[in-house]
């Protein structure tokens, strides 16, 4: 939807609908180039409601307006829309800047008003096509361009899907390749660039780990520069509010814990990589019995304590040997996982096992390249994992 905003000269009352649109520091002048303004905005599940009020946005739509620019907003969820498109027209004749600054805010008001409403329609997030589509509005102009993004970043469809890959542990610039070869890296050339929210959750959605609110940052950062940005901020004040009411649901993203910070209670996901609890090549023995033993023991103890807590042990391989084989020997390792933990005194009844191999999961790092292994990434394949039985997560598993 665009719509031209003409200024009338015969508004002499400004509408004040919301407050704020011009209490920040205004730093346009009459003579100043018009600013464009694109908006990516998430009202959508698993994060919190955003409010247009909010005075970093309400100023800049402000100054957009004072300068004669253009402001879109774009609701991003699984097919990402267009909820406002305003182009401000300058008066036909000239106004003083009282009169100028009055017409601004009460531009601005409308601006906040009319897509104060908009929500998600469409189940899941896709932020990457939100920032696409939202880029597009105002690439074309030769002034000043801003970008203000509002999102967990916690896409949970199209190319960058974090709920059906591992892409927090993947190569970054083997993620930025791909997205390149599919031509999907968005066009941010000459923007500044401002993100709030990325990795706040809330909801069904599982807090994010520092580790992954920092790696998640980094795939963006590096997507967003290979697009032409030279100018991004990461705003990391978090954003107050729950999420809106009467929207799609979303898909949760998983989120891997360290077995070190398990104290009372088994989170969504725990990965005992081979730093942790090392197999025997091709074999389900571990390397070291005594230390796969000290590893489990926070599980063993968790468990112990919560005798209603059941755990869901699956076993991942590399991309190496036959899709049978693999799964065969994963399941092995996930049984060898209970083995010791029952040895520990856990009830069997708690624990369940798969195998999963060379299956594609939420926790899997692509490790073939040009048809070859990248050992690197390999590594990273080759674990346990040790799912809350109760998570969305254990559910997709068909013990």
């Amino acid at each position: 939807m665009k719509k031209v905003l003409s200024i009338i000269l015969s508004v002499a009352i400004v509408l004040t609908l919301f407050s704020g649109c011009a209490s920040g520091k205004n730093t346009v002048s009459e003579n100043s180039s018009s600013q464009n303004v694109a908006l990516v905005i998430a009202q959508h599940d698993n994060f919190p409601a955003v409010s247009l009020n909010n005075q970093s946005i309400s100023s800049t739509i402000y100054d957009a307006c004072l300068s004669y620019g253009r402001v879109t907003a774009t609701v991003c969820d699984g097919l990402p829309f267009l909820a406002g498109d305003y182009t401000i027209n300058k008066p036909n004749v000239n106004v003083d800047n009282t009169k100028r600054k009055q017409l601004a805010e009460k531009n601005c008001n409308q601006i906040i008003l009319e897509c104060s409403t908009a929500k998600a329609k469409t189940a899941e997030i896709d932020t990457l096509s939100a920032i696409s589509q939202a880029v597009k509005s105002i690439q074309n102009s030769e002034n000043s361009k801003t970008l203000l993004i509002f999102d967990s970043g916690l896409s949970t469809t199209g190319l960058l899907n974090f709920s059906a890959q591992n892409l927090i542990d993947a190569d970054i610039s083997d993620i930025v390749e791909q997205l390149k070869a599919k031509h999907s890296i968005p066009n941010v050339k000459g923007c500044n660039i401002i993100w709030s929210g990325l990795g706040q959750t809330c909801g069904e959605q599982s807090p994010l780990t520092e580790y992954y609110k920092f790696r998640l940052q980094e795939i963006y950062n590096a997507i967003l520069i290979a697009g032409g940005a030279s100018n991004i901020t990461f705003n990391s004040e978090p954003i107050q509010g729950e999420e809106p009411e009467g929207v799609p649901e979303c898909s949760v993203v998983p989120v891997v814990e360290d077995s070190l910070n398990i104290t009372s209670a088994i989170p969504e996901i725990i990965k005992f990589d081979d730093t942790k609890i090392s197999f025997v090549s091709d074999k389900a023995e571990f390397v070291s019995e005594e230390k796969a033993q000290e590893a489990l023991k926070p599980i063993s103890k968790v468990l112990n304590d919560n005798t209603d807590t059941k755990i869901l042990v699956i076993g991942s391989t590399a991309t190496d040997g036959t899709k049978s084989g693999c799964k065969t020997l994963s399941k092995m390792r996930a049984d060898k996982v209970k083995e010791t933990l029952l040895k520990q005194n856990v009830s069997e009844s708690q624990i369940l096992t798969y195998g999963a191999g060379q299956e594609t999961t939420c926790f899997r790092v692509n490790d073939i390249k040009n048809g070859k292994l990248i050992e690197s990434e390999a590594q990273k394949n080759r674990a346990v994992y040790i799912v809350n039985a109760n998570s969305p997560i254990a559910k997709e598993f068909k013990v």
